[in-house]
């Protein structure tokens, strides 16, 4: 006679062993990505000539509507750190990280590459925060677009400035688990701010086949933080 028992304590172990198996992954890929983005940094740090910043601080200040000559404020020097970086264009038509990966392609591995592929798409996203779990690192998000809620590692500041139900700009990966934020999470109050956006998206939506919100955050998004 069959062990119904032994057989639902087989089970059991498997999916312990798969929970244990995807926490791994988990951890693995966290690494990573943060090994990838400090190097990426780097080398956005030692690459970027003089030229290029300064056509990069132009449009910066073009898209906040600031001065051409308005010195940046702190908040908005991280900010733009985090654009310049993954969002900004070069003269090359390419951004800075993607520009690091084919600088290093030969010396990354391919699970590198293939991460470095999930940061190229990353951008700024509006969100609401449901829940801090400040001991996990994490915070239970809500897309304000698409509705999907899921989970985001934040390891990179102090969750007891962010506060449940409030909304907020995040950049992230998704990962096997959970989603690993790469940028900071910058506060917007005006609820408004989403309707303008949707709003603008649709305007340059037409006549343009296969443009996205994503790309359409990719180019506009920074704009509307502040």
């Amino acid at each position: 006679m069959e062990n119904k028992g032994a057989r639902y304590i087989e089970m059991d172990h498997s999916i312990l062993d798969l929970h244990a198996f995807r926490e791994q992954k988990q951890m693995q890929g966290e690494e990573k990505a943060a090994d990838l983005l400090e190097k990426a940094q780097a080398f956005t740090e030692r690459y970027a000539n003089i030229r290029e910043s300064v056509r990069a601080k132009s449009l910066f200040r073009k898209l906040l509507s600031l001065p051409e000559d308005s010195r940046l404020t702190p908040i908005q020097e991280r900010i733009y750190s985090e654009w310049f970086l993954h969002d900004y264009k070069t003269i090359q038509g390419l951004t800075m990280f993607n520009l690091f990966l084919r600088n290093h392609a030969k010396e990354l591995s391919e699970p590198d590459l293939i991460q470095g592929a999930l940061f190229l798409t990353s951008t700024f996203e509006p969100v609401k925060v449901k829940k801090v779990i400040q001991n996990k690192f994490e915070l239970s998000i809500l897309d304000l677009y698409s509705n999907e809620e899921y989970i985001l590692v934040q390891r990179n500041m102090e969750l007891s400035e962010v506060k449940e139900n409030g909304t907020y700009f995040i950049r992230k990966i998704p990962l096997m688990i959970r989603s690993f934020g790469i940028g900071g999470v910058y506060p917007f109050h005006d609820i408004d701010i989403l309707n303008e956006m949707q709003k603008e998206f649709l305007l340059q939506k037409q006549g343009i086949e296969n443009y996205t919100w994503r790309a359409f955050l990719k180019k506009n998004a920074v704009k509307y933080i502040f």
